[in-house]
């Protein structure tokens, strides 16, 4: 991961990422931190007008949330438009800020076409920020608000999200928060996977989650991460996120919706609905492919982006998926497993009124 200097504004490459404490710059000689920044010395930088955040002008803000926002800006030293990524002042601890600098350090492994590129960290005054890539476009959650997409277009956009995250699995990091307001789409739709933030490592990182913290969207999260398990989550828990966009996309409505108990409730003990039931003219073998990525175990799920890519191209050209319905002794099975005391209060009627005489 690249960070620059915030005294002599050099680019300086950080081998061993573990201590982010205590940087020594090889240029000027000066030593500065990352992780433990003085909270008292966080300012509020007015960002109107021409401002500028180390050596990068701040044209104007693309984004906000509860974390911070994303401008527009451009780079004075390489000529180049990019994408600044500020916490908001105030409320930035220090597990926060290691969080934030998770997001750089994960994507800053990853070099692929399709997911946004992190250039650099950078400290101005106290102020962290992440430089990346700039998509000129919008969220695949905002095309979704304005249109549908058919069938084809969405699980060629799917094709290359999920190529994308096998990428990413490769190099060890799993997303962890995938969903639409992840994936930009550029002018030509093309989509780019962004906001590593929750991405978890598995060359031996320390995640920064404990038991029993929920960390993702509810909506998108598998079953082991809806438990508070995501810091034991594999590839698959991907998978599964894929599969609710899947669902998404083919039938304008999520699988599971309602309060925040409700959709953790329905994540953890209920299965998705049948897409053709929403929309009959969705091809079997989509709704096929996306139930499975909707699986509850883990193992009952795809076992990689990889594969499920292969079965998403398999339906773009026209050749037979390997993935198989599921039949109607294996929901009862889940059912079973799901409710116990309804299963055996049903085998108990059964027995009453069929036993003999």
């Amino acid at each position: 991961m690249q960070i620059r200097c915030p005294h002599c504004q050099n680019g300086i490459e950080l081998v061993d990422e573990s201590d982010l404490q205590s940087v020594d710059c090889p240029s000027c000689g000066s030593q500065f931190g990352l992780v433990d920044v003085d909270q008292e010395n966080i300012g509020t930088l007015d960002y109107a007008g021409n401002s500028t955040i180390g050596h990068f002008e701040l044209i104007n803000e693309v984004g906000r949330g509860a974390f911070g926002s994303v401008w527009q800006a451009h780079d004075s030293k390489l000529d180049r438009k990019v994408a600044v990524k500020v916490p908001r002042s105030g409320q930035f601890s220090t597990s926060s800020r290691e969080q934030f600098l998770r997001e750089a350090r994960a994507a800053a492994q990853l070099n692929h076409p399709n997911i946004v590129s992190v250039y650099e960290v950078g400290l101005d005054d106290d102020q962290i920020y992440i430089v990346s890539d700039f998509v000129d476009g919008v969220s695949l959650a905002d095309l979704l608000t304005a249109k549908r997409l058919s069938p084809r277009q969405a699980i060629g956009l799917c094709v290359k999200v999920v190529l994308a995250l096998e990428h990413a699995h490769e190099n060890g990091v799993i997303h962890r928060d995938l969903k639409p307001a992840n994936i930009m789409l550029d002018e030509n739709n093309e989509p780019f996977v962004m906001d590593f933030g929750l991405a978890k490592r598995d060359a031996g990182e320390i995640t920064m989650t404990l038991d029993g913290k929920l960390l993702g969207t509810p909506a998108y999260m598998p079953p082991e991460q809806a438990r508070g398990e995501g810091h034991h989550v594999d590839r698959r828990a991907d998978v599964y996120s894929v599969g609710v966009i899947l669902y998404e996309l083919l039938t304008g409505e999520l699988p599971f919706r309602g309060t925040t108990r409700m959709l953790l409730h329905q994540v953890l003990h209920e299965e998705a609905p049948s897409p053709r039931k929403l929309n009959n003219s969705i091809p079997r073998d989509l709704e096929t492919l996306t139930l499975k990525c909707l699986q509850k175990e883990p193992d009952k799920r795809y076992d990689s982006c990889a594969a499920l890519a292969e079965d998403l191209q398999a339906w773009l050209d026209h050749k037979p998926i390997k993935a198989r319905p599921t039949t109607w002794m294996e929901r009862s099975w889940r059912w079973c497993k799901r409710k116990p005391a309804m299963a055996a209060l049903s085998t108990g009627s059964y027995w009453f009124y069929w036993a003999p005489p």
